[in-house]
């Protein structure tokens, strides 16, 4: 009687402290023991210390896992199809050529080269953010608008590409406005990461505080990410030159398919 006596009592305890005012001041201890490990600002301590003071997902978070999720999906689904073709081949005893939405697939791979690289920059500009101590930790608002502005460009060139690939019969028009589309959404999003990068390197604390400068790590890579997609954009440069040459013949999409999978094959 004694030890179910003295076992409620620890349980009754245990209940009430880890629902009432202890659990969060033990909570609060942790949290601010972490936060003085990590060195954050007063002003994210203060959020990241506090139960009832969880903020929503930051911008750069919300672009970073949209991005993440079409960039996985949609080379999963490219293995998963070429798993499909090479055991079909392997079933019937002959080799299956690529089928026509492989081809799609090769198209859409092809457009998400930029997707990592964006989620770099803007990781690295919410970290500058919350060095310098900003409200909440998000870069200002003019940057937040940029992320946004040109992770829409991203999903609207995607799109355009892989509807081209599976439209092939829709004439020239429908090749013009595939190609206005895509190079309107291309200037968003190359200005897009120009903006990110200069905001990265321009960036100052508020008034009051000073600005630390930029680590090593950030110049590196903001100069790593600036290279790369100075390199995509001379790329975007030069199938433009081809797509609108002298001939003044439109870059069908079944070319870009046909070369994805050459270099794949190779």
């Amino acid at each position: 009687m004694v030890w179910r006596a003295a076992h409620k009592a620890a349980a009754k305890h245990l209940a009430l402290s880890s629902h009432g005012p202890l659990a969060h001041l033990g909570h609060r201890r942790q949290t601010e023991g972490n936060a003085a490990v990590l060195r954050l600002p007063p002003e994210v301590a203060a959020v990241v210390s506090s139960p009832e003071g969880a903020q929503p997902m930051s911008p750069a978070l919300r672009c970073v896992v949209a991005l993440t999720t079409l960039f996985f999906s949609v080379y999963l689904v490219a293995v998963l199809a070429r798993l499909a073709r090479v055991a079909a081949g392997i079933a019937s005893g002959r080799h299956a050529p690529p089928t026509r939405c492989e081809r799609a697939l090769a198209v859409a791979t092809d457009a998400l080269a930029l997707a990592p690289m964006l989620c770099v920059l803007m990781i690295g500009v919410r970290l500058r953010a919350m060095q310098l101590g900003l409200p909440n930790g998000d870069p200002p608002s003019w940057i937040q608008s940029c992320m946004y502005a040109h992770t829409a460009a991203f999903f609207l060139r995607f799109a355009v590409d892989v509807v081209s690939a599976v439209a092939r019969a829709g004439g020239v028009l429908l090749h013009w406005l595939h190609c206005i589309t895509y190079y309107v959404a291309s200037v968003v999003l190359f200005g897009g990461c120009a903006v990110i990068v200069v905001g990265t390197v321009a960036l100052r604390a508020d008034r009051g505080r000073q600005t630390p400068p930029l680590p090593v790590t950030m110049e590196c890579t903001v100069l790593i990410a600036a290279s790369y997609i100075l390199e995509c954009l001379a790329l975007e440069a030069f199938r433009a030159s081809q797509r609108f040459g002298a001939s003044g013949r439109i870059g069908l999409p079944e070319d870009r398919e046909e070369q994805g999978l050459e270099d794949r094959e190779e």
